[in-house]
C-alpha cells in the first residue's frame, strides 16, 4: 500500500551497521531540510521540535533550547516493545547506538522524566512553555 513498514526496516537496518549508515546518511539531511523549511515558515514565539536522534544525527544546533527527555531503560524497552513489536535484543542493539542517558543530560538544557502517564509529561511540558513564554516577555 505505500506505507513504510518500520518493523521490517529496522530488522534490516540494525541488523547491519553498513545498511543503517546509508539509510542515516539520507534520512538525516533530508529531516534537517524539511525542519528548516517548517520553522522558517511557522508564525510562532516558540516552535517545538521532536528529535529523537538529534546529538547522533549532528543536528543539536537547529534548537536554541534542547529538552531531553527521559525515562528509566526498562521503561523504554516496554514502550518500544508495546508500540512496535520490537525485540529486548532489538532494543538494546538500538540503544547501543545512541548516547547514553548521562550523555543525553550534560549535552541538554533541561531534563524533564517521563516515567509517568502522558498527562505527567503534558504538565512538564506546558509549565516549561510557560517558563519560556515568560522569558521571551521579559526579553522584550
Amino acid at each position: 500500500g505505500g506505507e513504510l513498514d518500520r518493523r521490517a526496516l529496522k530488522d534490516i537496518v540494525f541488523g547491519d551497521a553498513a545498511k543503517l549508515r546509508a539509510l542515516e546518511a539520507i534520512v538525516h539531511p533530508a529531516v534537517r531540510r524539511e525542519l528548516g523549511r517548517l520553522v522558517a515558515r511557522a508564525d510562532a514565539e516558540i516552535v517545538v521540535l521532536e528529535i529523537p536522534l538529534l546529538y547522533e544525527s549532528g543536528m543539536e544546533d537547529i534548537a536554541d533550547v534542547r529538552v531531553n527527555v527521559s525515562a528509566a531503560y526498562d521503561l523504554r524497552e516496554r514502550r518500544a516493545e508495546e508500540r512496535d513489536g520490537i525485540t529486548r535484543d532489538t532494543f538494546a542493539s538500538i540503544a547501543a547506538r545512541q548516547l547514553g542517558d548521562d550523555e543525553r543530560a550534560a549535552r541538554s538544557d533541561v531534563t524533564v522524566t517521563n516515567d509517568g502517564d502522558s498527562d505527567a509529561l503534558y504538565r512538564q511540558a506546558e509549565e516549561l512553555m510557560k517558563q519560556w513564554s515568560h522569558k521571551l516577555k521579559q526579553a522584550y
